[in-house]
């Protein structure tokens, strides 16, 4: 198999004018941003579909790791990532089986959260 091979090549390419028109002829008169566009919770706008082309006006695109904005982090080599697997114990027994689960499933990092108030009960 050809690493190669495009997906969906048996359909025509579509430019953005013509899926804007299909879009505005589906939506009948309706506001395109008030029907299509949501707001984030911080107040950033999401169009409902992106193409490659949108990715032109992005400065900060092809930055690399420890370059202003800093996107990509401070760190140039070394970034040792940890895919990490909260687990909320309330038995140990069942605990243990969820971590060793999760490591299983690639975990590398396991954190367990504890209920401190009763685990401190009568403690002095």
């Amino acid at each position: 198999m050809s690493n190669n091979k495009k997906l969906f090549e048996e359909f025509p390419q579509v430019t953005t004018e013509q899926w804007e028109a299909v879009i505005q002829k589906d939506l009948k008169g309706a506001d395109y941003n008030k029907k299509l566009v949501w707001k984030t919770a911080e107040g950033f706008s999401v169009r409902p579909y992106y193409r490659a082309e949108d990715l032109n006006s992005i400065t900060w695109n092809n930055v690399e790791p420890n370059q202003f904005p800093y996107v990509r982090g401070n760190k140039t080599k070394g970034n040792e990532w940890l895919i990490c697997q909260d687990i909320n114990v309330k038995d140990c027994k069942a605990a243990n089986e969820k971590a060793l689960d999760a490591i299983k499933r690639g975990a590398n990092a396991i954190t367990f959260r504890l209920e401190y108030d009763k685990l401190y009960t009568d403690l002095e």
